[in-house]
């Protein structure tokens, strides 16, 4: 964090300091420990110069006084005695007085102050003197002065538990140990109530524990709550009961141990166990906390239908938006708004369009509240998420959304430092990087290598001990970028490549992550089969390899597109393979190649169906089999121009078309060995009319002689199609972005494209075409045929075509009653 970063983080928290409630300011400062510092203090009191120069004697004073409270709690001021110095008499003297002023009156605003002039003693020594003096005194004192003495300490547990100065370990340390001790004398037999209270206060106390075994420390307050019920009941103080329900929904959402869906079934249970004590008309604001709470158990529940839980998610945030207002509770608002956005965001039902603009509203509604200035960490966390759901958008401009994402990205690091937040730093790092790996603007070359130094970052957290599993996300992606890299060798690239690959996999491992060790280890094969070095034979074998473990869960049934890509990717690499017997492998590839294009079909996904009947028609004419190879390259062309009709982007069908002529030149030259040079004058004019209608396309054609509503709800019927068509490409591209580790099968459902098209088609013939007979969406020209090409000439006229490949000139000559002839040039010819 650079200086002036930490100066403008320093004025945000002094800011929240003057302008909280009373009383908050304990809260304030617990919720930024890591910011309590010589530095802060140093900077507080600059302030509070500034404050007393400006005439605000008030505000001066008060924050000079918390300036040096906390100079103290810290051990930051010259005569601060040091622990050497401190003897049990002390530590039983400083006892005796806060129990006495506790005694007196358990207010927090007395008893605070003098818990800050004595922060040198929240230690593990007052833990055992308070033991040892209880053990004593409450054993040779009358029965009712023990159980008054155990009230005492029951309050100066609960004061010191929710005391945010000092070792924040160390206070729970010390409050756990009273309440303990007050169990002793409060027992169920004899104090029920009083011991039932102490339980609950106890439960709090274990799910806040920093020390010990955090999952041993939630089973305890599991426990105690448990035990806490066993007196306060629904009959008897319903109240109470309710929010230890709620308090037992939170302890379950965050249990570590038993299964995660159990315990989420449990909150869920809890929550609305609660619900039924906490109602609209008698606890509105408890009441709407808890529905915030149960939207957030729906939002990552496991079992059940993942849709219906992210609907009944957002039914109950936007019930408790109804109390939870930005004029009432703006700060709870602003949460419930940000939780809102998150379960729009990813919302499965609806049109996911729409889905993702609302969560921009929401987000952006949430950032009216959680500002830099007074809320910089919640600002952030919203800055972060705004990003993703632009990541992932699907109106407006790619180009544009993408940049709106790297800017969000960016503001949030201005808080997640590394310093201050390493891990939501680290998380925002791995997401500015695939922003940048995904950028459309700027050059490229560049993109990919701040993608690099963000992922880079990234593991400087996200480390194989700390966070194997996000650690192994981020070394997958880095091969990803490496793989793409333009700068730098491209050896050099594809080794590191490999090497970030293989370290994924130490953590992705078929038994526990099956889904994304298949991944990595087809991407593993993609990088062996571009690798530079090493044995060329050698490396073909280890991509096969990868490409068959990734099989193992990249099933025909399971993962059927998964599954076509990786037989897609083995077919190339068999078609390569050095050794093994060369005829095998062929029969190989072509086998290989037909099994994807059982899932990549033309209707389906035609841009795939597209790269991979391209390929297995270049096989066929590689190898003379010239009859199919015109098949699949009549495949690919028909796959083309399915894609051209969904890829309404004029610039996408551009590059599309550009992609895939080889395709064309390959056909035509596949006829013409096959002497059928019909057909591929044929393909030739297809070709041509191909060109014609994308040039037509690229213009705002639009129907005419209708009215402008109609055209208008063309236009929207159109994009909607265009949306849905870039959400399957997006959620295809982005499948291992955030995935369950469930072994989920992962299928592109056309139904809503279909659906779409067919509402657009009807349109049109209804609305349009009795208007406008001429007019075609997509201006798909059909195919003309030979006799057709031929009917234009004559008996005194010749046609002349003449068609230009990569390797040779073609001419064609037609007559009405004659075979067409054929001339090539030569290579020479052509130079």
């Amino acid at each position: 964090m650079s200086d002036e970063q930490r100066f403008e983080v320093y004025l945000s928290l002094i800011n929240q300091l003057l302008s909280c409630n009373e009383g908050d300011e304990t809260r304030i400062l617990q919720d930024n420990q890591e910011l309590l510092n010589q530095e802060l203090i140093e900077t507080m009191i600059a302030v509070a110069q500034q404050y007393g120069e400006a005439g605000r004697k008030n505000e001066a004073q008060w924050l000079m006084n918390i300036a040096q409270q906390l100079a103290e709690a810290l051990g930051l001021l010259e005569d601060e005695p040091t622990a050497t110095t401190k003897t049990p008499q002390d530590y039983l003297k400083f006892l005796m007085e806060v129990l006495q002023k506790i005694s007196e009156n358990p207010n927090p605003q007395l008893i605070y102050p003098f818990l800050a002039q004595n922060l040198d003693k929240l230690d593990e020594n007052l833990i055992v003197v308070l033991d040892d003096w209880a053990k004593n005194t409450l054993s040779s004192v009358a029965p009712e002065e023990s159980e008054y003495i155990a009230d005492v300490i029951f309050d100066f547990s609960s004061l010191i538990e929710q005391y945010s100065l000092g070792s924040i370990a160390n206070n729970l340390e010390i409050a756990i140990t009273g309440y303990q001790i007050a169990l002793k004398i409060l027992t169920f037999d004899k104090f029920r109530q009083d011991w039932a209270i102490l339980q609950s206060h106890l439960a709090i106390a274990y799910s806040k524990r920093i020390r010990g075994d955090k999952a041993d420390n939630l089973e305890q307050a599991i426990i105690c709550y448990q035990e806490s019920l066993k007196v306060l009941t629904f009959e008897a103080f319903p109240n109470d009961w309710a929010k230890i329900k709620s308090n037992l929904a939170s302890a379950y959402s965050k249990r570590i141990r038993g299964d995660k869906a159990d315990n989420l079934e449990q909150a869920i249970v809890y929550e609305k166990e609660a619900l039924k004590v906490l109602g609209f008309e008698s606890f509105p604001h408890d009441w709407a906390g808890t529905l915030h709470n149960l939207g957030n158990r729906y939002s990552n529940r496991i079992r059940g239908d993942k849709a219906d839980n992210l609907e009944q998610a957002m039914v109950c945030y936007q019930e408790a938006l109804k109390v939870m207002t930005f004029d009432a509770f703006p700060q709870d608002w602003a949460n419930t708004q940000n939780s809102l956005a998150n379960a729009y965001s990813d919302r499965i039902r609806g049109d996911k369009a729409d889905n993702l603009e609302q969560a921009i509203i929401c987000y952006e509604e949430a950032l009216k509240v959680r500002n830099f200035d007074t809320l910089p960490q919640n600002w952030a966390t919203t800055k972060h998420n705004l990003a993703v759901a632009y990541s992932k958008r699907i109106r407006g401009s790619k180009a544009d959304n993408l940049e709106q994402a790297i800017i969000c990205y960016q503001e949030a690091l201005k808080v997640r430092t590394f310093d201050a937040f390493p891990q939501d730093w680290a998380n925002t790092q791995n997401n500015l990087a695939v922003a940048y790996s995904k950028r459309i603007r700027g050059d490229k070359a560049d993109n990919l290598e701040q993608a690099i130094i963000c992922y880079q970052e990234a593991l400087k957290v996200r480390t194989f001990d700390a966070f194997p599993q996000d650690w192994a996300i981020t070394n997958n992606n880095l091969g990803g970028c490496y793989c793409e890299r333009i700068r730098g060798d491209k050896a050099d690239n594809l080794e590191r490549a490999i090497v970030a690959y293989t370290e994924a996999l130490k953590v992705r491992n078929f038994d526990t992550f099956p889904q994304d060790w298949a991944s990595t280890q087809d991407n593993l094969g993609n990088a062996y089969f571009l690798r530079v070095r090493g044995d060329k034979a050698d490396n073909l074998e280890r991509a096969i390899v990868a490409y068959t473990e990734a099989l193992k869960v990249r099933t025909f049934d399971t993962f059927p597109q998964d599954w076509a890509s990786t037989q897609n990717n083995l077919a190339n690499a068999y078609l390569f393979r050095i050794k093994g017997d060369k005829a095998n492998n062929l029969k190989q590839a072509i086998e290989f190649y037909q099994n994807a294009l059982k899932i990549r079909t033309k209707e389906d996904t035609p841009l795939d169906c597209l790269l991979t009947a391209r390929n297995l028609g270049i096989l066929y004419y590689t190898e003379n089999q010239w009859q199919p190879a015109t098949e699949a390259y009549h495949l690919a062309i028909e796959a083309l121009e399915n894609a051209r009709i969904e890829a309404l982007n004029p610039q996408n069908r551009q590059q599309t078309l550009s992609n895939a002529i080889d395709v064309f030149y390959g056909i035509v030259q596949a006829h013409i060995k096959l002497n059928q040079p019909d057909k591929a004058l044929e393909y030739i004019e297809r070709s041509k009319a191909r060109n014609l209608v994308e040039l037509m396309t690229q213009k705002n054609l639009k129907p005419q002689d209708v009215s402008q509503a109609t055209i208008d709800q063309w236009d929207k019927l159109r994009q909607r199609v265009v949306n849905e068509q870039i959400r399957l490409q997006n959620q295809s591209i982005n499948q291992n972005t955030s995935r369950n580790d469930n072994l989920m099968p992962y299928v592109t459902d056309q139904s809503h494209l279909k659906e779409y098209q067919q509402e657009l088609d009807n349109f049109i013939d209804r609305k349009i075409t009795p208007f406008d007979p001429t007019f075609k969406l997509t201006q798909k020209v059909e195919p003309i045929s030979f006799k057709e090409i031929q009917s234009l000439s004559d008996i005194e006229t010749c046609l002349l075509q003449l068609y230009i490949t990569g390797e040779k000139i073609l001419t064609f000559v037609v007559s009405d009653d004659t075979e067409v002839k054929v001339w090539e040039s030569s290579v020479s010819e052509l130079k």
